[in-house]
C-alpha cells in the first residue's frame, strides 16, 4: 500500500527477482547495465549492488540523490541544521558500497533545479549575491568539480550543464518539487514534460558553464585516476568552506580544490612536492602547507605531473572558444 517503510524494508524475495533478472541479462550481454529504481533499505541495496562482482560480473547500480547536498553547497547554505551539505556520499564506498554500486545525481527530472534554488535563495554577503546569473552559473561550475572528478557512475541532469532551471516567468520552478508553494501555474509538474532550452548556448555566461562540464569530463575520461583510484581523500563535508578532494593511481596525484563560502578563503590542500595547476599551467611548489587562495565560487584542479590540455569547445556557431 502506501507504507514506505514497509515496502523498503529488507526483502530477499524481491533480492531473488532481481538477481535471477539480472543474472539472464549478463548471460546475454555480460557488459550491459543494470540500474535499478529500487530506493530500499541500504541493507537491500548494497547485496544487489554486490551481486556477481566476485565473478567478475558488474552488480547492479542504484540510485543516490545528492540534489539536497549539492544545492545547499552551490548556494553557500554550509551550516543549516534542516539541510546538509555534506558530499561526501558522492563516493560510493563513503556510502558502504562498491565504487560502481551507485549513480550519483545533482539534478533529476523530480528534483527542484540548483538553479533556481540559487537565484531564488541564493545569500548575498557583501556584495557577493549568489542570486546574481552569472554568480548562480559560477557555483554550479564548482559544484560540477566536487561531482565530476569523484570517481563512481554518474547522471547528468538534461541542460544542467548550461544552468537549467530558472526561466523569466520562473516557469522552471518545478512544481510538487521541495519548493511546491514557490512555483507559477506555468512550471511542469515533476513527471510533466520539461521546457528545451537549447537557447541557453547563445548566452556566454551559460557557455561558460557547458566548456567547464566539458573540460572536466575530458579530464574524468582521459585519466583513469578519476575513475578508479587507488586512493581517495575528501575534505568535503558539513560547515566546511574550504573542500578538497585527493586522489591518486600510478603515481599520478590530484588534487581539486575549492572555495564553497561567500567570501575569499585560503587553504593547503597540497601536499609536499611540484604541483601544475591543470588549466592555468601555473607551477606551485609546496611544503605540504604552502597556502593558495580562492575567491568565492572558485575551483582549482591540481596534478603531479602535467596533464592533457582539454580541445576547445565549439559554440552555438560551430566556432572554437577556449576551455574554461
Amino acid at each position: 500500500g502506501q507504507d514506505v517503510g514497509a515496502w523498503s524494508n529488507y526483502d530477499q524475495s524481491r533480492i531473488d527477482l532481481l538477481t535471477r533478472m539480472a543474472d539472464r541479462i549478463w548471460d546475454v550481454d555480460a557488459r550491459a547495465y543494470v540500474i535499478l529504481e529500487h530506493f530500499a533499505a541500504q541493507s537491500e541495496e548494497t547485496v544487489l549492488a554486490s551481486h556477481g562482482r566476485s565473478q567478475g560480473r558488474p552488480g547492479m547500480m542504484l540510485w543516490s540523490n545528492m540534489n539536497r547536498a549539492y544545492s545547499q553547497s552551490a548556494m553557500g547554505y554550509l551550516n543549516d541544521s534542516g539541510f546538509s551539505s555534506d558530499l561526501r556520499r558522492a563516493y560510493p564506498p563513503n556510502a558502504g558500497y562498491p565504487l560502481t554500486g551507485q549513480v550519483t545525481y545533482m539534478e533529476s527530472h523530480d528534483e527542484q533545479w540548483m538553479m533556481f534554488r540559487n537565484r531564488s535563495y541564493g545569500p548575498n554577503l557583501n556584495g557577493y549575491d549568489v542570486k546574481n546569473l552569472g554568480t548562480a552559473l559560477d557555483r554550479q561550475a564548482l559544484a560540477a568539480a566536487f561531482f565530476l572528478t569523484v570517481p563512481g557512475p554518474k547522471m547528468i541532469w538534461q541542460f544542467g550543464e548550461l544552468g537549467y532551471g530558472f526561466g523569466d516567468a520562473g516557469e522552471q520552478c518545478l512544481r510538487e518539487g521541495g519548493e511546491a508553494g514557490e512555483c507559477p501555474a506555468s512550471s511542469p509538474g515533476r513527471t510533466d514534460a520539461k521546457p528545451i532550452r537549447w537557447d541557453y548556448r547563445a548566452d556566454p555566461d551559460r557557455f561558460d558553464l557547458y566548456t567547464a562540464y566539458h573540460d572536466l569530463l575530458f579530464l574524468r575520461n582521459t585519466y583513469d585516476v578519476f575513475r578508479t583510484p587507488s586512493s581517495v581523500e575528501m575534505q568535503v563535508g558539513q560547515n566546511q568552506p574550504d573542500r578538497w578532494i585527493r586522489l591518486e593511481k600510478n603515481g599520478l596525484r590530484v588534487v581539486v580544490a575549492g572555495n564553497f563560502g561567500l567570501e575569499a578563503r585560503t587553504q593547503s590542500p597540497l601536499p609536499a612536492g611540484t604541483w601544475y595547476e591543470v588549466f592555468s599551467r601555473n607551477v606551485v611548489v609546496s611544503n605540504g602547507s604552502t597556502p593558495i587562495s580562492l575567491a568565492p565560487g572558485e575551483y582549482r584542479i591540481y596534478s603531479s605531473e602535467e596533464l592533457l590540455q582539454p580541445p576547445p569547445v565549439a559554440d552555438e556557431d560551430g566556432a572554437e572558444g577556449a576551455s574554461a
